[in-house]
C-alpha cells in the first residue's frame, strides 16, 4: 500500500514523498513482525528510493493490528516521525 506523506528531502538522494510498507517475517500468535519500509519518489517512468529500511512490530501493538493494516502505516509513520500528507 502507498500512503502519501509529507515530503522529506535527502539532500544526496533528492525528495520523496510517497511510504511504502510491506511485511517481511510474521508467524501467526508471533508476538513480533518486521516490516521493510521506504520513502519513494514516484513517477511514471520510475521510482526512486529516498530512504529505507526495516522495523520491528512487538507486543502490544501487533495485538492492536489485528486485521486493519491501516494501524501498521500509522504506527510505521508515527514510529519513524513521518506525517501523512
Amino acid at each position: 500500500m502507498i500512503t502519501d506523506i509529507q515530503p522529506i528531502t535527502i539532500p544526496t538522494k533528492g525528495t520523496g514523498d510517497k511510504f511504502i510498507i510491506r511485511v517481511v517475517s510474521y508467524s501467526l500468535g508471533s508476538t513480533s513482525a518486521q516490516f521493510y519500509w521506504a520513502v519513494m519518489h514516484i513517477e511514471e517512468e520510475a521510482s526512486l528510493v529516498i530512504l529505507e529500511g526495516n522495523i520491528n512490530m512487538s507486543s502490544p501493538e501487533i495485538d492492536s493490528w489485528g486485521t486493519d493494516d491501516s494501524y501498521v502505516i500509522d504506527w510505521a509513520l508515527n514510529e519513524l516521525n513521518f506525517t501523512k500528507a
